[in-house]
């Protein structure tokens, strides 16, 4: 579960082409990022009618935000804000939009080291 205030490292699958093939990739975009906000979508539900006394009545102006599955898992449309430097904002706009997958990844409380790991990938 993400949470504001938690720190995460941000991993991105992609296709990498070369000049006769294509291969899957996965990488560290970003490491170390602090959480700023998690929004999850609105549910709406109906809400009882007070005015006219009658049982319930549709009224969508009740909602709560909702960002986890029945099962625990966080729902796909939930926006998490990061606090990136404007140069990695654009990095991670880029591969929002173009990647495959973003993953973000919690880190420990007490780990704040940086990772020189190469690209996985598994050749052919």
């Amino acid at each position: 579960t993400i949470r504001p205030g938690q720190h995460v490292d941000v991993l991105v699958s992609y296709e990498r082409k070369d000049e006769s093939q294509s291969l899957p990739v996965t990488e560290i975009l970003l490491q170390d990022v602090e959480v700023i906000s998690v929004f999850g979508p609105r549910q709406f539900f109906e809400q009882a009618n007070q005015l006219s006394g009658e049982g319930y009545t549709p009224s969508y102006t009740a909602y709560e935000e909702t960002r986890f599955t029945p099962d625990g898992e966080m729902m796909r449309d939930t926006t998490v804000t990061l606090a990136v430097p404007l140069e990695d904002a654009i990095r991670l706009t880029y591969m929002t939009n173009f990647a495959k997958e973003v993953r973000l990844i919690t880190r420990r409380a007490d780990d704040q080291q940086r990772y020189n790991l190469p690209p996985f990938t598994v050749a052919p």
